[in-house]
């Protein structure tokens, strides 16, 4: 991986913890809001808000899922499981040439 694209990795996962964090900071704070009625933004933005948590936790079970049902079997068993594709010559360190 090269440099710049590692840091781009970084620079987005902290983007998005911190966005999660001020998300989280804002419902805690609109929660006691003095609401103005049927019209209120910051009610129109707390229903947002809750939407995209629940879009964002929909798609962390979607990536977790798979990812979890190889790792806690192995993990259970007391061994890793296998993380490779089928062998091949080079993977079994065949020498081709004479």
């Amino acid at each position: 991986m090269t440099s710049a694209k590692k840091h781009f990795g970084i620079f987005c996962a902290v983007l998005l913890v911190l966005t999660v964090t001020a998300s989280a900071f804002f419902m805690a704070y609109g929660v006691l809001h003095d609401c103005s009625g049927e019209n209120c933004a910051v009610c129109r933005d707390l229903a947002l808000l809750r939407s995209a948590a629940g879009a964002f936790g929909a798609l962390t079970v979607l990536c977790a899922v798979p990812t979890l049902s190889g790792a806690l079997p192995a993990a259970f068993a007391g061994t890793r499981a296998p993380m490779r594709g089928p062998e091949t010559p080079i993977s079994q360190k065949v020498k081709l040439t004479r």
